[in-house]
């Protein structure tokens, strides 16, 4: 799929009309109120206000609230879609369905989603260049904000490019995109596929050295309040879950292995034990009036927000007729429900669906709200957890050790209810990988993974629907798995890069 490539992005219209001039700038999403910067500045906890402030606007539906994670990527990855085609609510759902990335619903949510990643990429910008005139031993919270601004950089660039460039697995040539690492108005270079990577190992560089005393995940005596419930940072184990996923996604497994093996070795974190699962607070992000009650022994990094719970409600939960979103018609085959028995059953099956009636074949998705809770209790969304550790370790083992590669697989699958599956059964690496990419696939489900994963794989979606559909497949393609950059981008860019 051919795309101009321009040397320098302007990014006039994400940065101008919100940062500077827009109704959610810098200073109206600052927790304490718009202020003038240099007071905004003047000590730590106008930083730590400014990271909040980051992480609130992370957590808008634009974002991690919705469209990547339970939302329009899921739906790209066919797990849901509109079956009644009812409501005018759901023309993205169905634009997206079929990859029309031409729909003008649809034009509008992508521009959204980049323009409100670079957004808060100028933001954590902003940070980083005012606390380079700080003394960091002045106080331990300036070397985390720090840390934490260039890991927010690198996750939002990396997601940017997962979404709107090439697989590098297949295109090792192929463009980037803009790399924001100044929080002005000056054009942004595009950096070719390669250097967008190292560029952003690069800022997990730099996180993991400001992170290196960041050991506690929660802390008994953090100091600050800001030092509480560090899962709702961007903290040191994220920083290592992040460069495992990077490397992982760009084919560099050893190092991918490095890094999640690290994360393991958290002494916090930890899988459910089998039986536990169905807790509501493993299945989720962990619900607590208090930032000490944030805390998951799988959860590494969420994003804390009370924003989004009418927005998931209205999609998921508005009533059957056609004017709720339908899950595909096929999770009963997905969770092997016909090879459940009572020794070996998959927990998720019933933590994350629902069926909408007796006499229906339709599913609610009530993983992150149960239809019957108070909209409460969704207060977040999970960025990146546990298990995804186990499943790039296992993938990065397996040449070398297939049995150890098992036991991570099956360690996961036995914290979810089910048996180990016998590594006699596996003949070949090719196998064992359609075996870690239906794992994933059942566990990602409503954090936006699985269609970064099939990317990654060149694997193409069967259709949702499998009563008027059934074996058909979207074949996988550039034009299926690169977004189209924003037209207004495009038309405020410069030169090509050679």
């Amino acid at each position: 799929m051919k795309r101009i490539r321009n040397k320098y992005s302007m990014l006039v219209w994400a940065l101008c009309f919100w940062t500077l001039a827009g109704c959610d700038s810098y200073l109206d999403v600052n927790p304490k109120g718009t202020l003038e910067q240099e007071k905004q500045f003047e000590d730590v906890q106008g930083y730590r206000d400014a990271m909040y402030g980051i992480y609130a606007t992370m957590a808008k539906t634009s974002l991690y609230g919705e469209a990547l994670s339970w939302g329009f990527v899921d739906w790209l990855a066919q797990l849901s879609y509109d079956k009644y085609m009812q409501s005018e609510k759901l023309v993205n759902v169905k634009a997206a369905n079929q990859y029309k990335y031409d729909d003008p619903n649809l034009e509008g949510l992508i521009g959204s989603i980049w323009g409100e990643a670079y957004q808060c990429i100028s933001y954590a910008n902003n940070v980083l260049e005012n606390i380079e005139t700080v003394n960091l031993a002045e106080d331990p919270d300036y070397a985390l904000i720090k840390g934490e601004a260039y890991g927010v950089r690198a996750m939002l660039h990396f997601d940017l490019l997962r979404l709107f460039a090439e697989n590098i697995l297949l295109h090792p040539d192929a463009g980037g995109i803009p790399y924001a690492y100044h929080f002005d108005l000056k054009n942004k270079e595009v950096f070719s596929l390669k250097e967008s990577y190292d560029n952003i190992l690069g800022d997990l560089t730099k996180a993991e050295a400001c992170l290196v005393n960041d050991n506690e995940m929660n802390p008994s005596n953090a100091g600050s309040d800001y030092r509480v419930a560090r899962g709702t940072h961007c903290n040191k184990y994220a920083v290592w879950a992040l460069k495992a996923r990077v490397f992982h996604y760009k084919g560099d497994l050893d190092s991918a292995a490095f890094y999640a093996g690290k994360v393991i070795d958290a002494p916090d974190l930890y899988l459910v034990p089998r039986g536990a699962y169905g807790n509501k607070e493993m299945k989720r992000f962990p619900r607590g009036d208090e930032p000490k009650e944030r805390a998951s022994s799988e959860m590494i990094w969420g994003l804390y927000t009370r924003m989004i719970a009418d927005s998931y409600k209205n999609m998921n939960f508005e009533n059957i007729g056609g004017s709720v979103v339908v899950l595909r018609d096929d999770i009963d085959d997905v969770y092997d429900i016909s090879r459940s028995s009572a020794t070996s059953e998959d927990a998720r099956y019933k933590a994350f669906f629902a069926k909408v009636g007796e006499i229906s074949s339709d599913y609610f998705f009530v993983r992150l709200l149960g239809t019957e809770e108070d909209t409460h209790t969704l207060q977040g969304v999970c960025l990146i957890r546990l298990p995804e550790m186990y499943y790039i370790l296992a993938e990065a083992t397996y040449d070398q050790d297939k049995e150890k590669a098992m036991r991570y697989f099956n360690d996961v699958r036995n914290s979810r209810g089910l048996n180990d599956y016998a590594s006699a059964e596996v003949t070949s690496r090719e196998e064992f990988m359609e075996l870690v990419l239906a794992e994933r696939y059942k566990e990602f489900w409503g954090e936006g993974q699985t269609f970064f994963s099939y990317k990654r794989e060149n694997k193409g979606f069967k259709h949702p629907d499998s009563w008027d559909h059934y074996g058909e497949v979207y074949t996988p393609s550039s034009e299926m798995f690169v977004l189209p950059w924003p037209k207004k981008e495009l038309e405020f860019g410069g030169t090509n890069k050679d």
